[in-house]
């Protein structure tokens, strides 16, 4: 399905949502990673979503890259409340 889509930053956003939500499979590598984040900081429930070793390897070094603390902690509080988040990926984070 992700082969027969016209590629936007729409339909990039809507992806990623249902990739943290959902879970779906896709390469979440194709979408760029401050847009995964948008859609980590504007979800309604993070103790739910789908976090995966290669969505938080995909978005490391650009939420290492954010300068304003409250984002920051926007972007941060979703991948720490998700009971699906594994641990030693949160530690690697805390690490770099």
């Amino acid at each position: 399905m992700e082969n027969k889509l016209h590629r936007t930053k729409v339909v990039d956003e809507h992806l990623s949502y249902l990739y943290v939500q959902f879970g779906i499979t896709i390469q979440i590598s194709k979408i760029a990673p401050e847009i995964v984040i948008r859609s980590l900081v504007y979800t309604t429930n993070a103790t739910k979503l789908q976090i995966t070793s290669v969505l938080i390897s995909h978005i490391n070094t650009e939420l290492n890259d954010i300068k304003e603390l409250s984002y920051f902690v926007e972007a941060i509080y979703p991948l720490c409340v998700s009971s699906t988040t594994p641990k030693e990926d949160l530690n690697n984070l805390a690490l770099t």
